[in-house]
C-alpha cells in the first residue's frame, strides 16, 4: 500500500513496497495489486461525489479498476454460470389465478 500525494506527485510506501505481494505469496492467495491511498477519496466521500467518477483518470482509480477487472476475470466462469442458473429458474406465485391450477396439472404430466 502506498500513499500518493497528488499535489506534489510524491509517493510513500507506508507499509513497505512489496509487503502485499510477499503476504499473498506466503499465504497462497492471489496478489491483486497495489492501490494508492489518495487523500481525495475522503474529500470526495465528504462531498457525496463518487471518487471513481470524479477522478477516473487518477492512478488510484486505475488501480482499483484494474483489480476489479482481475477479480472478474478470475471468477468469470462462476459468474456466468450463476447468471444462467438464475435465468432458468421459474418463479411461481403463491397466489393462484383462476385456471392456473389446471395448467399446472397439464405441465406436470
Amino acid at each position: 500500500m502506498l500513499l500518493l500525494l497528488p499535489e506534489s506527485g510524491k509517493t510513500y510506501y507506508i507499509f513497505g513496497k512489496l509487503i502485499g505481494k510477499e503476504m499473498a505469496d506466503k499465504y497462497g492467495v492471489p496478489y491483486l495489486g497495489m492501490i494508492p491511498l489518495d487523500p481525495r477519496i475522503g474529500e470526495s466521500n465528504d462531498l457525496g461525489e463518487p471518487f471513481l467518477m470524479k477522478y477516473s483518470t487518477s492512478d488510484t482509480a486505475r488501480a482499483i479498476l484494474s483489480i476489479v477487472d482481475t477479480i472478474i476475470a478470475m471468477y468469470r466462469d462462476k459468474l456466468e454460470a450463476k447468471v444462467e442458473t438464475t435465468a432458468k429458474k421459474q418463479v411461481r406465485s403463491l397466489l393462484k389465478l383462476p385456471g392456473e391450477e389446471e395448467n399446472e396439472d397439464q405441465d406436470e404430466s
